[in-house]
Formats: C-alpha cells, structure tokens, sequence
C-alpha cells in the first residue's frame, strides 16, 4: 500500500470475530461458534474477513479495524463506547449513523492506530 501512496487505513471490519489475539477465556468461549463456521458456508467469508485482517496488519501503514455489534437504523445518539476486545463488556448493537461518525472521528483525529476497537453505542 506504501507503494502506491496510501499512508493509513481505517475500515469497519464485520462483527467481532477477527484473528486478533484474545484471552484463553475468550477463546474457550467462542468455540462452539467458531465450529458453527467451519460447518457451515460461511466459512469462506470468515477466512476473507481473516484474510483481510492479515494483510491490513502487515501492510506497514497505519490503520484501524473498527469492529462493530449489531447494527441498527435508530437516529444519531452521539452515545458512542469503543474498547479493544476483552477490556470492556459491549452493548448489543450500534447506530448506523453514530457508527460512521466514530469512522470519521478515527480518521480525522487519528485515534485507534493499530487496534482493533469494537465499536457499541452505551444505551443500546
């Protein structure tokens, strides 16, 4: 990406699962979800999304994976929570709206380069 110009990077990476590292707690945990996936056809897009986090991390720019949890269509509520996985215990989902402020917010202020924040809104 270097190569071509690009300096950074930030995207909204779908759910929270990724190939970040996470507590053996956590781990344990998602088990049963992850061999739901491998049984399944979503496994070719859970190997893409892992893929995607791959590259994104050994591009050598700066970027960020925003994560988020159950997006929904209500107004902007401007009640943003954003925590690296296993800091904080989330909400249950997201509005579209305040989700794409916290992505212009990341850009503009340069906030969350090199992680991986899963992204709630605090009432939700």
């Amino acid at each position: 990406m270097t190569a071509i110009g690009i300096s950074s990077s930030t995207a909204m990476a779908g759910g929270s699962g990724s190939s970040s590292p996470r507590s053996s707690t956590d781990r344990v945990a998602r088990r049963p979800f992850r061999a739901f996936i491998q049984l399944s056809n979503l496994k070719a897009v859970w190997t893409d999304h892992n893929g995607v986090d791959q590259v994104v991390r050994a591009s050598g720019i700066d970027w960020t994976l925003a994560r988020a949890v159950m997006l929904t269509d209500k107004p902007v509520d401007d009640q943003v929570r954003a925590a690296e996985a296993g800091t904080d215990k989330p909400g249950t989902r997201i509005y579209r709206a305040d989700l794409a402020r916290f992505l212009l917010d990341t850009v503009e202020q340069g906030t969350w380069i090199g992680k991986t924040p899963l992204v709630w809104n605090a009432r939700g």
